[in-house]
């Protein structure tokens, strides 16, 4: 597979993925995504994004409590267990 149809087959899987979250979702959430590893967080904020939701984002546990301390507070938060300053 060359180059350019890697990239055409990862935009598909991505629009896919995009409609799929859409679909199922049926009103634009505010989705908090938490993981210290920033390509896990821009993957899943590309996809949701392309599905008309807002998306904010936390490295730490202590951002992520930043996050939910402030105005806006999100209707959905993907957290990962393993962080480096908190667990579980």
């Amino acid at each position: 597979m060359n180059a350019d149809a890697g990239a055409d087959s990862r935009r598909a899987g991505s629009a896919r993925k995009a409609e799929v979250v859409k679909e199922t979702s049926g009103v634009p959430l505010r989705v908090l995504v938490v993981d210290d590893e920033w390509l896990i967080r821009w993957s899943i904020r590309e996809t949701l994004e392309e599905a008309g939701h807002t998306v904010s984002e936390a490295a730490t546990a202590a951002q992520a409590r930043r996050e939910l301390a402030g105005v806006t507070r999100p209707d959905v938060v993907l957290l990962d267990l393993r962080l480096p300053d908190s667990s579980g």
